[in-house]
């Protein structure tokens, strides 16, 4: 129903259930109540025939078209994801979990489905992207069901003309799985259908990646140079001598050179609009993208966003006295819940650095820390993307992030923060209290207030920490209730530290004392970890819990979780 991409590519299982949470069914889409329409009597032909005014008064020509229109939106789809795989090396593969569509009429005509079919295997094949289709509707009983109506207002419908409805169903249905197949043919995939189990479908893909043959060759001149290469599709066909095998293999491709199908040199907009509407996180730039709520009495949520820069793929010119200088372009953008764009801030920074500031920037990266406020609570996509003015280079990343409605009162957790202390390395250690931004806003410490400045990997941007070190987190308490005796919140805290997905520490239960606050609406709150130096290295989640004792237990919970790597 073209909501748009509402995920980029992530191998994180709890973005992609988020992503899959918000697809909703549209009744002006193309899929209808069931994988094929009822039969019902037609009550305008029904009338013209008791008129005596002969044919019937077909709508078919208009509904094929708008078929055709919603078809080739799909393969439009389908093309926005396979440009963004282009530039990604080796052999990839995309999976359409589709309810099929046509090639062409049985009348003929319609060619508009199979051009667009055909520029898009054109595409994939170029791009080394392999395409595989999954009928998702099973197997399907193409017989008389109950949905259908055997009756006019007159009297029943005839057996012939029965028949003939059901005998249409069935090329209907195998002519939409004609499409499908079609597609995965011409790039070298295949068609999975008429199955009721999508998981072994998948399966039959993932053990259709374990091995293949490249076979490649190079077209004659003239294919290129002919007056109509551009609009004329070469046919490939591959065959073995050996009985009893079959290929798969890629089938054609446009007379257009690789350098003349690529576009032209995108703008400075075009580029950071490219990087952030791709299914793929641009990579010249490699970005970290680490975003937290915070909210303010009057300016209300906000997000705060932690964007690290890898300061090795950044380009500073010299200048005198021995000062390097690099200008970096930082777009932020959220989108809402229907793929729309709700907000964006566009920043330019100029980056001045000489001596060991340099060398500690090519060590640590650059941290950047925006503030995006969010106007309405409901589940966003935040994306952004960097480029780099002097070479042209963009990195992307992008976050999936739901804000709660604070005004209901309910407990809620902000972002954690976590960062990393040597105490071998320290003589003293420094308390991680929250810290108010001059504007008064409510949020925890930045980047630059890591305690441990040896290890520049260790900050709450980048999270990746060693054996042996202390992590400090904290984070901030929303609407905890208040006792009416002491006017102190009566909560309890608990950690739960998971390992590549499995849970390998479960902590006490343990009431949570507040000290002193200056805000109990905002409550700050704070604890420590000590990283055994036996620790497996690997990426850890910690996960917070918060029960308020006072609330009702419906409302009483709120959890939040923060992902960390250990490394050597």
């Amino acid at each position: 129903t073209s909501m748009g991409a509402l995920q980029q590519f992530t191998s994180d299982k709890r973005l992609l259930y988020a992503a899959i949470e918000r697809v909703r069914w549209n009744p002006n889409g193309r899929g209808g109540l069931g994988p094929f329409a009822a039969i019902d009597a037609d009550p305008v032909e029904e009338e013209r025939a008791q008129q005596g005014l002969g044919g019937p008064a077909s709508t078919s020509d208009s509904d094929r078209a708008r078929e055709d229109i919603f078809a080739v939106g799909t393969l439009g789809a389908l093309n926005f994801v396979v440009r963004g795989l282009k530039d990604l090396p080796g052999r990839k593969s995309v999976i359409l979990f589709s309810d099929g569509f046509r090639l062409l009429n049985r009348e003929g005509g319609h060619q508009r489905v199979l051009d667009a079919l055909q520029r898009l295997t054109d595409q994939a094949n170029r791009a080394s992207v392999v395409i595989y289709s999954i009928d998702a509707r099973g197997i399907q009983v193409l017989n008389e069901s109950a949905a259908d109506n055997t009756m006019t207002m007159h009297q029943d419908v005839s057996p012939d003309k029965m028949q003939a409805a059901l005998n249409e169903r069935k090329v209907q249905f195998v002519d939409s799985q004609e499409g499908l197949n079609y597609l995965a043919q011409q790039t070298g995939g295949f068609l999975v259908r008429n199955r009721n189990d999508l998981s072994g479908g998948v399966s039959r893909v993932l053990e259709d990646q374990t091995g293949y043959y490249l076979i490649g060759y190079v077209p004659d001149e003239a294919v290129f140079k002919s007056e109509h290469a551009k609009e004329e599709f070469h046919k490939i066909t591959v065959k073995v001598k050996r009985a009893g095998l079959r290929v798969r293999s890629r089938t054609g491709f446009y007379g257009v050179t690789d350098e003349a199908a690529r576009s032209a040199p995108q703008t400075h907009a075009e580029q950071m609009l490219t990087a952030l509407t791709s299914p793929f996180a641009s990579s010249n730039l490699h970005l970290r993208l680490t975003s937290m709520l915070g909210n303010d009495p009057k300016a209300g949520s906000f997000l705060r966003s932690l964007l690290y820069i890898d300061g090795r793929d950044v380009s500073f010119s010299e200048e005198p006295e021995g000062w390097r200088k690099a200008a970096l372009d930082i777009l932020l953008v959220t989108f809402g819940d229907n793929g729309a764009l709700v907000d964006r801030i566009n920043r330019t920074y100029n980056v001045r650095v000489r001596g060991d500031d340099y060398k500690e920037v090519l060590r640590g990266g650059l941290v950047f820390t925006v503030n995006l406020p969010i106007k309405n609570a409901g589940p966003y996509q935040l994306r952004a993307a960097v480029r780099d003015a002097s070479t042209q280079h963009v990195g992307s990343a992008g976050q999936f992030v739901q804000v709660p409605d604070l005004n209901k009162g309910r407990l809620t957790l902000s972002g954690i923060v976590v960062q990393g202390r040597d105490p071998a390395a320290q003589t003293a250690v420094r308390a991680t209290e929250a810290k108010a931004a001059p504007s008064g806003q409510s949020e925890p410490p930045s980047a630059e207030d890591s305690p441990d400045k040896s290890d520049p990997q260790a900050n709450p941007a980048v999270r990746k920490f060693r054996p042996g070190m202390v992590l400090d987190y904290n984070f901030l308490v929303f609407n905890a209730r208040l006792s009416r005796s002491t006017r102190l919140p009566q909560l309890e805290t608990q950690m739960i530290i998971y390992r590549d997905g499995k849970k390998v520490y479960t902590g006490e239960v343990t009431p949570f004392d507040p000290g002193k606050q200056s805000d109990w609406r905002r409550i700050t709150a704070s604890g420590s970890l000590h990283l055994a130096k036996g620790i497996k290295p690997g990426e850890y989640v910690l996960q917070i819990k918060v029960t308020d004792k006072l609330a009702d237990q419906k409302r009483s919970l709120a959890a939040r979780w923060v992902d960390y790597e250990i490394v050597q």
